[in-house]
Formats: structure tokens, sequence, C-alpha cells
């Protein structure tokens, strides 16, 4: 994906909307960490929450391709590390899809018009039997790409193959969900050209089969674009979708990345223009949607921070950590419902590595699922520091009391400490700090510091202690340069989060 460029016209739209979701704060006389540091005021809306998440927000993908490989090497089904990290994300929906989602082909079917650039593979039922297994013992949800490339001779789809699949998991006892197609809008890249009426036709086509076969399940998301920015084709293509789709669908998914993994650098993971460049496109995936009053829930059906399997060296860093907890403040911020990140296990944006060993942005996510609630607050504030330091808050999770609030912060200052100065009903509250910070300083780093303290397993079967350093309320709280932590105020008393 080539970098965005946008109007003046986009522009100051999206500043306008940024002002509830950013607290950018003005020069004090602090110093912290023995620099002069930037006080920054927190201001939230305690009596309402502006949008609920799903429960299982933060959702986690694996790609068909992997099914090509037998899943070897990259999972290991008897390792009991894999699925304690995989308990940790519970609850989340487990995607299964990507591209090779529209190549594979159940059992040994051939009478299919297929395409010679990307080969077809097949998969057995041993690979379901692999996808329920992993979902049972993480208690995830799961959603499956079926081959929408598998037409009849009059062009639509042909479902027999698909039905096959879903077949064996209703026999079974399996729980699935389903998708349809991966990234129409981009067909043309396999010389195939589905317009978005068709592709209607076809969702409506699989609605009708789950409706006729309750075994089969009844949770229909799509169509899977990409690319929605500033009225491009992806965009239109999504908006024709809908005038077509009416009932068909339960969840919008659109697919975003910020970079080409090939050609990035490390500082466009803590750029404040590349950050905004989902603030853009989730941005105008509202419009679309608002536009044509969908009414249906909206997805990030497939997202992570470069494209292309993710940037070496970068994308399993510290550094990949500035997209990864912005995107999940905005999505939330801006009424998207569920956040699926690619992916679980290889490439190098996988939240575990190739030995199974959690790389940075795993404990982001732990700590995202173990201290956000699903109610969205309004942080607002100043803007003088240009979107450098970057608020979020949610009511607090189950872990703690009632009416707790959580904060998520991100200071992207190459060199300046950020103190939070927290205002309204919430000054002088003590505040539980859970801040994150690379090993030895080094953005490249596959080491995090919770508090100080290196993150890793105790042993396969056990996660770590995720302990806060409080902080009483007449004490400063501190965010070194290009850092981010999460914040837990336990006494906010927020009305909104009774």
């Amino acid at each position: 994906m080539a970098s965005p460029v946008f109007s003046a016209r986009s522009s100051l739209v999206v500043v306008v909307l940024i002002l509830s979701v950013y607290l950018l704060s003005a020069k004090s006389q602090f110093t912290v960490f023995g620099r002069e540091a930037v006080e920054h005021n927190v201001s939230i809306n305690l009596d309402r929450a502006v949008f609920t998440v799903n429960e299982k927000f933060l959702s986690v993908a694996i790609d068909s391709n992997i099914m090509r490989h037998h899943w070897s090497p990259y999972v290991n089904f008897t390792s009991e590390k894999l699925y304690t990290l995989a308990k940790g994300l519970s609850p989340a929906f487990l995607r299964v899809g990507g591209t090779s989602e529209d190549f594979l082909i159940y059992d040994d079917s051939k009478d299919f018009q297929t395409f010679l650039n990307v080969s077809n593979f097949t998969i057995s039922h041993a690979d379901l039997d692999k996808i329920h297994l992993l979902s049972s013992k993480a208690d995830w949800d799961v959603m499956f790409g079926l081959n929408v490339f598998l037409r009849g001779k009059d062009g639509s789809w042909n479902a027999s193959n698909a039905k096959e699949i879903m077949q064996y998991v209703a026999d079974h006892g399996y729980h699935f969900g389903w998708e349809l197609g991966n990234e129409p809008n981009l067909f043309k890249k396999f010389n195939k050209s589905i317009s978005p009426k068709e592709l209607t036709a076809d969702f409506t086509t699989l609605r009708e089969i789950l409706k006729s076969n309750p075994g089969f399940g009844n949770f229909l998301v799509g169509p899977d674009v990409t690319r929605i920015l500033n009225h491009s084709k992806s965009g239109i293509y999504l908006e024709s979708f809908f005038t077509h789709a009416k009932d068909v669908i339960d969840a919008v998914t659109w697919h975003q990345y910020y970079v080409n993994g090939r050609t990035c650098s490390e500082k466009d993971f803590y750029n404040p223009e590349v950050l905004d460049y989902f603030l853009h496109e989730v941005s105008e995936a509202n419009s679309i949607l608002d536009g044509i009053k969908s009414g249906f829930s909206r997805w990030l059906g497939e997202t992570s921070s470069a494209y292309g399997g993710g940037a070496s060296g970068l994308s399993d860093r510290y550094v990949a950590g500035f997209m990864w907890l912005d995107k999940l403040g905005l999505a939330a911020r801006f009424k998207h419902e569920v956040v699926v990140r690619q992916t679980f296990v290889k490439g190098s944006y996988s939240l575990l590595d190739d030995d199974l060993d959690p790389n940075p942005d795993y404990w982001l996510s732990l700590l995202h699922k173990r201290l956000l609630g699903e109610k969205v607050l309004d942080v607002s504030g100043q803007t003088e520091e240009k979107r450098k330091v970057r608020v979020y808050a949610h009511c607090s999770s189950s872990q703690y009391p009632l009416g707790s609030v959580t904060l998520l912060a991100l200071n992207v200052l190459l060199d300046t400490p950020v103190v939070l100065k927290l205002n309204g009903e919430l000054k002088g509250k003590d505040v539980d700090v859970y801040l994150l910070t690379p090993e030895n300083g080094d953005l490249l780093t596959k080491t995090v510091r919770l508090n100080g303290k290196v993150l890793k397993l105790v042993d396969d079967r056990t996660l770590p202690d995720l302990a806060p350093k409080s902080v009483p309320g007449d004490e400063p709280l501190n965010l070194p340069p290009l850092t981010f932590g999460f914040y837990v105020i336990p006494k906010a008393s927020a009305s909104a989060c009774g």
C-alpha cells in the first residue's frame, strides 16, 4: 500500500474529529528523568460511555496459507505453551482467512473454474479438527473464510465445496462463523472481477444455506475490503455492496495496514502522521457506513502494522506497540466493535514467534485484555503538541471494582517525558501504573519491561504476574519519551462504569 496523501479538506475534518480523542498538552516546568517534561492534562467524561465494544474486541487471526504447509513448523499442537498463551487472550474471535482462503479446496474436489497464477491447495477434515482444537482450548470463536473463486458456469458462486466444510463442522459439533472471499476489491491481481452486486448475490446464497441448515451456524461477516481512503475504489466497492446487501451479514469487515513491510523504516512506527493513516481511514469508513445507515457491527476484520507479512525486525519489536495500541484506542473510540490482529502465529507481525515465544505486541494485547473493559469513554483536552501524546479511556475490566477507569497512553515525543495530570473528579486519585518500557531503551528490542520487570512466561503453563506500581494521588504520573502504558484509577467512581 502506498503512503496516503490527504487533501486539506480531509485533514481539517479529521482535526475536528480528533479533538474528542486526543489530549495534547502545554509546556510546564516539570523535570522528569533529568529532562524538562510536558504536562498533559487528562479530562474524561465519567458520566456516560460513548460506545461499547464487543467482549471479543481484541481478536486474532491465522492466515489460511498456514494450511498449505500443514501447520508445520508454525503451530505445535502438542505445545502447552501454545495453549497457555492463546487462553491468555480469551475471549476472542479466531479468524482463519486471508488471500489463500480463495484458493483452498476441501478434500479432492476438482470440478471448478480456478486461476493459474496462484496455486490452489487442498485442506482436509484434519485441518478443521486442528482449528477446533486450538479454538476450544483457547476459548475462541472461529470465523472461517470460504473460497469465493469457486464459480459455476453461469458465473455465480458454487457453494457445494463450502457445504462439505460446513457439514463436517456441523456433524462434529464445532461452532464456526463464516466469511466469503478476501479483499474482493483487489481481485484484479488474480485476473478476476466479482462486482459488488455479484458478491452480494453470493452472500445471499450463503445466508440462505445457513438459514436452512441450523447446524451450520448463523454468523456471517464481510465483505473484507481494504484500502478505504478518500473515496477510493475500495470505498466505492463497500458502499455499493451495502446498497444490495440488506440483511445478509451480521458485521461489516474491512482491512487496514499502515505501511509496506519491505520499505518502511523504524521512524514510521512512531511518526504521528503515519499513525494518523488509520485515523483518516476509519473516519472514511464511518462516513460511508453512516451515509448508508447500515446499522451493522463494524469490524477491522484483518489488521496489523505492515502488509506483506510485516516488517522484519520492526513488526515484532517494541516499536511496533505504538501502531498497535494507538489502533486499538482509535478503533474503539470510532465505534468499531472488533479488531482482528494479523496474526497469532507466522509472519513478522505475529504475536508469537516461530518458537511460540511472545513478541512484544503479545504482552500489550494481554494487558489490554486484563485492564480494559467494554465501555469506551470520551477524552478531551488541549492540542498544542500535535498528537504526539495520545490518551484513550475505557471503563476498567472486571479485574477492578465497578466505577474504575483505565487509560491507555502513548508518548511519541522523541526526547521529552510526559507528566499525565488527572483533572476534574480524577484529580488526587491513586493510580495503578502499568508502564511498558524497552530493554535498555532500545526500540528494536524484543524484551519488554513492565514497571522495570522483564515480561516472560513463568513456565509453559503459567503467565507472569502483571503487577502494577501503585502511585498516590499527590505524585506525578510519568511517561518517558517513546514509551506507552496503562493507568488504572480504581476509585474513579465513574457513573458510566457502574
